[in-house]
């Protein structure tokens, strides 16, 4: 089994939010069940900004954001390099969106091109796609625990 998490995903297993404990779960059984997880290589500079902002508000300390990094680290993430198919796929899925920019994009066109289901805590990203029809992003902050 291939599934693709974003950058908001992974910092949730990090640092303390309102999904942490799901996207916990979720990650232990899909390690447990021998999944593979992958994600555009853009995820982990996006995830250490995201904790960086952590810090800037106070919400971490320095040290905890080292640790939360280091645990990112641990997860086993496969990083998949950018490659001209994937940035062509991620421009053709932010126009379908109507997005400006195209990094969650490039989220869709991974999991696009893997014939994968992709984790998000963007519920924004999961709707606009669940508008198109589409149903193989899925938001945990709505769907809950991915079974």
């Amino acid at each position: 089994m291939r599934i693709v998490v974003d950058a908001n995903f992974l910092v949730s297993l990090a640092v303390p939010t309102p999904v942490s404990s799901r996207a916990a779960l979720a990650t232990e059984s899909w390690l447990a069940a021998q999944a593979d997880l992958f994600a555009p290589a853009l995820w982990s500079y996006e995830a250490v900004s995201a904790i960086r902002k952590y810090v800037a508000s106070g919400k971490l300390s320095q040290e905890e954001a080292f640790q939360a990094v280091t645990h990112l680290l641990a997860v086993g993430v496969q990083d998949i390099p950018a490659s001209e198919e994937l940035h062509h796929m991620a421009l053709a899925w932010a126009e379908r969106l109507g997005n400006f920019v195209a990094y969650d994009s490039a989220y869709l066109a991974l999991a696009d091109h893997l014939d994968a289901p992709l984790w998000t805590v963007d519920g924004k990203l999961a709707r606009k796609v669940k508008a198109l029809g589409i149903d193989w992003v899925h938001d945990l902050t709505e769907e809950g625990f991915p079974g």
